[in-house]
């Protein structure tokens, strides 16, 4: 575990230390205390249990982190990444030419050339986005880690901004199957943006000693025509993001006091069944 001082800004860490090796929790673990239960958060975050990740939402989140690459932090691209050639591992010979080739690169994240395609396509959409262009050529910090502890609860958290320009916003680029504000703001509440939205500005307060009051979603499409979009979070987002991560912290700081995990209710409750199953029976 990486030795830190509490606030601070740490600047050239890699993700996997900043998710591995640091003390702290993200707002992506107290998420689960938010949507799950104690024992879900115990499980994965305090006994280690992983949840398995299914082959195509692995490869999503890696053409995900290579359009943040190639948007925001380029020149890093080709030491983080490597595209790797099509193997027929149907076959004796590609099994062993795949094995190969990630002997040789294990070290880098492996994107197909379909994936390295899409990253490419998106980031430079990206990139030619006035909202994004304005940012990169003023002061910023791209892909800092902040570490806090949080004055009400004592407890330590952490958090990444994608783009950090002090005194204007945090910006997050997203990328999207669809980039329009009917569907954009669903992902917001389903994927709780939101909730780490608001941890992420009331923690960049906190250490940067800077007020910070906006967030931005810098948003693209993955398939052609590559769309951008660029949403800020209002303030009844983000208010409601702010009382769900400040409850989910409060449940955490319980939890570790009493050293007890619950999960479900243990007794018998009614149960019924979906309102759409009556409409559809009606």
């Amino acid at each position: 575990m990486i030795e830190l001082k509490f606030p601070s800004i740490v600047a050239d860490m890699s993700n996997a230390d900043y998710h591995g090796n640091t003390p702290g929790f993200s707002s992506s673990q107290l998420k689960v205390l938010a949507n799950q239960t104690p024992a879900h958060f115990r499980a994965k975050y305090i006994d280690g249990h992983k949840d398995a990740v299914s082959e195509e939402t692995q490869a999503n989140f890696d053409t995900g982190s290579g359009i943040h690459t190639l948007a925001l932090e380029p020149e890093k691209f080709h030491s983080e990444f490597a595209v790797m050639p099509k193997f027929d591992r149907r076959t004796k010979q590609g099994k062993a030419d795949h094995a190969a080739w990630m002997d040789d690169h294990g070290d880098k994240t492996p994107l197909t050339p379909a994936q390295y395609g899409t990253a490419k396509a998106s980031a430079e959409a990206l990139r030619q986005m006035p909202s994004l262009k304005g940012v990169l050529e003023r002061t910023h910090m791209v892909e800092n880690s902040l570490f806090w502890v949080d004055r009400e609860t004592g407890i330590q958290l952490k958090c990444r901004p994608d783009l950090l320009s002090p005194a204007l916003a945090c910006f997050d680029v997203k990328s999207t199957k669809d980039a329009s504000p009917g569907e954009f703001d669903r992902s917001v509440y389903n994927f709780g943006y939101h909730f780490s939205a608001a941890m992420y500005l009331d923690g960049i307060t906190q250490v940067t000693g800077e007020p910070l009051s906006h967030f931005v979603f810098l948003c693209v499409e993955k398939t052609a025509p590559y769309c951008t979009a660029a949403y800020a979070l209002d303030e009844d987002a983000m208010a409601l993001g702010r009382k769900q991560y400040r409850r989910a912290l409060e449940t955490l700081a319980e939890c570790q006091a009493k050293d007890a995990w619950p999960g479900y209710a243990e007794q018998i409750t009614p149960i019924s069944l979906p309102a759409w199953a009556f409409r559809k029976a009606a």
